[in-house]
């Protein structure tokens, strides 16, 4: 059977992005892509990247400091987008849902702050240093 020859370089490029993959505890993360003009491959920077990065250095969410797995992790901006932060390296932490959605659009010495006093109140798993 022939193949058409632009299917079978679309497979090639298709093999070659399953092979630059990064298994991450049982959690694939892309490290190129596939363009739809022309399917060319280039790599591309995701915040799946970021998440990836963060969770292999340390799996544990940055405010309670609860161990978590990959799938488990978001990633929080430390300085809110609202606020004016970025989705740069430094000001993207990983945070369990709970921790994310508890501290919102606070920066993070109002969320501590707002834990110490009362305000806010942690899951008793959570155990923030």
């Amino acid at each position: 059977m022939n193949e058409n020859p632009a299917l079978r370089s679309l497979m090639a490029k298709l093999d070659r992005l399953i092979d630059q993959t990064v298994k991450v505890r049982q959690a694939c993360v892309p490290l190129m892509s596939v363009q739809a003009d022309g399917c060319v491959i280039r790599t591309k920077p995701e915040l799946t990247d970021h998440r990836a990065r963060l969770f292999a250095a340390d799996p544990h969410c940055h405010y309670c400091e609860l161990e978590l797995g990959f799938s488990q992790t978001t990633l929080d901006h430390v300085r809110p987008k609202s606020r004016g932060g970025d989705d740069s390296d430094e000001n993207l932490v990983l945070a369990c849902e709970n921790c994310n959605q508890l501290k919102g659009s606070l920066l993070e010495d109002e969320f501590r702050s707002a834990i110490d006093a009362g305000q806010i109140e942690l899951p008793q798993l959570a155990v923030v240093s």
